[in-house]
């Protein structure tokens, strides 16, 4: 079964995001000439074609409602994203400032101070406990 689309009509990835949702169902297709969208729909298991066909062509439709309404929202979801980007970024004053005051903190203390015992190495470690348990 085949089903014509209009390239003036539906966008291509409005015909192939609807394909993707039917290829579990059938086996699609698509082909193109100068003018249109081709789909060509042989069924997996027996189904009606008929409405196999109208669910595709429902689809497709959805879709491309869908791309149309992305393309004029796409000036306003941009806008939207830049500005929340650009205000989550920390201001480059406060940044260094924090920066610095770690840096002043750190330089306090030394890496031989090691009260935890994290710098140690393994196998010296074990002997410590080996030689403190005997």
């Amino acid at each position: 079964m085949k089903i014509l689309f209009r390239k003036n009509l539906y966008p291509r990835e409005a015909i192939l995001a609807s394909a993707c949702q039917f290829l579990e169902d059938c086996y699609l297709t698509l082909n193109e000439d100068k003018q249109s969208y081709i789909i060509n729909i042989s069924g997996k298991k027996t189904l009606c074609m008929k409405a196999l066909k109208d669910n595709v062509v429902k689809e497709v439709v959805n879709n491309a409602l869908r791309c149309g309404i992305s393309e004029r929202n796409k000036e306003i979801r941009e806008a939207v994203i830049n500005r929340a980007l650009l205000f989550s970024q920390p201001r480059k004053e406060s940044l260094s400032l924090s920066v610095e005051k770690n840096l002043e903190k750190t330089a306090e203390y030394d890496w031989k101070d090691d009260p935890l015992g994290i710098f140690a190495p393994w196998k010296g470690d074990k002997k410590k406990k080996n030689n403190n348990s005997k």
